[in-house]
Protein backbone atom coordinates (compact mmCIF):
# COMPACT_ATOMS: atom_id res chain seq x y z
CA UNK A 1 0.00 0.00 0.00
CA UNK A 2 1.35 3.65 -1.30
CA UNK A 3 1.17 6.78 0.87
CA UNK A 4 -1.71 9.02 -0.10
CA UNK A 5 -4.66 6.46 -0.82
CA UNK A 6 -7.69 6.64 0.23
CA UNK A 7 -8.25 3.87 2.60
CA UNK A 8 -11.26 2.10 4.29
CA UNK A 9 -11.73 -0.54 7.38
CA UNK A 10 -12.20 -3.90 6.25
CA UNK A 11 -11.72 -5.77 8.98
CA UNK A 12 -10.48 -5.83 13.04
CA UNK A 13 -7.58 -3.22 12.36
CA UNK A 14 -7.94 -4.27 8.54
CA UNK A 15 -7.16 -1.38 6.24
CA UNK A 16 -7.93 -1.85 2.28
CA UNK A 17 -7.57 0.89 -0.63
CA UNK A 18 -11.57 2.56 -0.87
CA UNK A 19 -12.91 2.59 -4.20
CA UNK A 20 -16.23 3.57 -6.18
CA UNK A 21 -17.18 1.13 -8.35
CA UNK A 22 -17.47 -2.18 -6.17
CA UNK A 23 -20.35 -2.52 -3.33
CA UNK A 24 -21.40 0.06 -0.75
CA UNK A 25 -18.63 -1.22 1.68
CA UNK A 26 -15.42 -0.55 -1.02
CA UNK A 27 -16.78 3.14 -1.30
CA UNK A 28 -16.66 4.15 2.57
CA UNK A 29 -14.03 5.86 3.35
CA UNK A 30 -11.80 6.04 6.75
CA UNK A 31 -9.30 8.25 5.71
CA UNK A 32 -5.84 8.88 3.65
CA UNK A 33 -2.96 6.49 4.62
CA UNK A 34 0.11 8.71 5.62
CA UNK A 35 2.52 5.94 4.87
CA UNK A 36 3.59 3.03 2.67
CA UNK A 37 3.39 -0.61 3.39
CA UNK A 38 4.07 -4.18 2.67
CA UNK A 39 0.56 -6.30 2.85
CA UNK A 40 0.30 -6.61 6.59
CA UNK A 41 2.11 -3.72 7.47
CA UNK A 42 1.57 -0.90 9.95
CA UNK A 43 0.05 2.08 8.08
CA UNK A 44 -0.86 5.53 9.58
CA UNK A 45 -4.44 7.02 8.24
CA UNK A 46 -5.42 10.57 8.74
CA UNK A 47 -9.48 10.44 9.73
CA UNK A 48 -9.57 14.42 10.92
CA UNK A 49 -12.27 15.93 8.97
CA UNK A 50 -11.52 19.37 7.58
CA UNK A 51 -7.58 19.34 7.94
CA UNK A 52 -5.46 19.52 4.95
CA UNK A 53 -3.53 16.16 4.04
CA UNK A 54 -0.26 16.37 1.50
CA UNK A 55 0.38 13.56 -0.51
CA UNK A 56 -3.46 12.73 -1.84
CA UNK A 57 -2.56 10.16 -4.83
CA UNK A 58 -4.88 11.04 -7.70
CA UNK A 59 -5.66 8.29 -10.85
CA UNK A 60 -3.94 8.60 -13.73
CA UNK A 61 -4.54 10.87 -17.00
CA UNK A 62 -6.72 13.79 -15.14
CA UNK A 63 -6.74 17.00 -15.82
CA UNK A 64 -7.95 20.59 -14.89
CA UNK A 65 -6.66 20.34 -11.12
CA UNK A 66 -6.56 23.58 -9.51
CA UNK A 67 -6.98 24.66 -6.29
CA UNK A 68 -10.96 24.56 -5.23
CA UNK A 69 -12.13 21.79 -7.19
CA UNK A 70 -14.33 18.99 -5.08
CA UNK A 71 -12.40 16.20 -5.54
CA UNK A 72 -13.89 12.31 -5.89
CA UNK A 73 -13.34 8.91 -4.80
CA UNK A 74 -11.88 7.05 -7.94
CA UNK A 75 -13.60 3.93 -9.62
CA UNK A 76 -10.91 3.62 -12.11
CA UNK A 77 -8.14 3.19 -9.66
CA UNK A 78 -8.33 1.59 -5.64
CA UNK A 79 -7.25 4.45 -3.05
CA UNK A 80 -7.51 7.24 -5.71
CA UNK A 81 -9.07 10.06 -6.32
CA UNK A 82 -10.35 12.28 -9.38
CA UNK A 83 -11.87 15.38 -10.47
CA UNK A 84 -14.31 13.69 -12.24
CA UNK A 85 -17.52 12.16 -10.56
CA UNK A 86 -17.69 8.35 -11.38
CA UNK A 87 -20.89 8.05 -14.14
CA UNK A 88 -20.88 4.50 -14.48
CA UNK A 89 -24.34 2.46 -13.39
CA UNK A 90 -23.71 0.71 -10.19
CA UNK A 91 -20.45 3.27 -9.13
CA UNK A 92 -20.71 5.53 -6.23
CA UNK A 93 -19.72 9.30 -6.10
CA UNK A 94 -18.38 9.98 -3.21
CA UNK A 95 -17.23 13.38 -2.41
CA UNK A 96 -13.69 13.52 -0.13
CA UNK A 97 -13.44 16.75 -0.61
CA UNK A 98 -11.18 19.69 -1.97
CA UNK A 99 -7.90 20.55 -3.21
CA UNK A 100 -5.91 22.71 -2.06
CA UNK A 101 -2.97 23.35 -2.84
CA UNK A 102 -2.31 22.54 -6.65
CA UNK A 103 0.88 23.96 -7.66
CA UNK A 104 2.80 20.64 -7.71
CA UNK A 105 0.48 19.88 -10.80
CA UNK A 106 3.15 20.20 -13.72
CA UNK A 107 1.65 21.00 -17.28
CA UNK A 108 -1.15 18.28 -17.03
CA UNK A 109 1.55 15.23 -16.09
CA UNK A 110 0.50 13.39 -12.70
CA UNK A 111 3.16 10.66 -12.71
CA UNK A 112 4.10 11.32 -9.39
CA UNK A 113 1.91 14.42 -8.65
CA UNK A 114 0.69 14.43 -4.88
CA UNK A 115 -1.43 16.96 -3.66
CA UNK A 116 -2.63 18.78 -0.64
CA UNK A 117 -6.39 17.85 -0.18
CA UNK A 118 -9.07 19.31 2.43
CA UNK A 119 -10.47 15.88 3.50
CA UNK A 120 -14.13 16.65 4.15
CA UNK A 121 -16.22 13.51 3.14
CA UNK A 122 -19.58 13.64 2.12
CA UNK A 123 -22.27 11.55 1.10
CA UNK A 124 -22.09 8.40 -1.03
CA UNK A 125 -24.53 8.28 -3.78
CA UNK A 126 -24.95 5.08 -5.59
CA UNK A 127 -25.44 5.77 -9.60
CA UNK A 128 -28.87 4.00 -10.75
CA UNK A 129 -28.11 0.65 -10.74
Amino acid sequence: MSGGEFVRLSGNSIVVRAGASGDWDTASVMGINMTAAASGGTVSVETLCGRVVSGAQFEAGISGILAGRTIYLSAATLGAISTVPPSASGNFQKILGVVADASLYLSGSLASARLSVVFQPGLQIQIGA
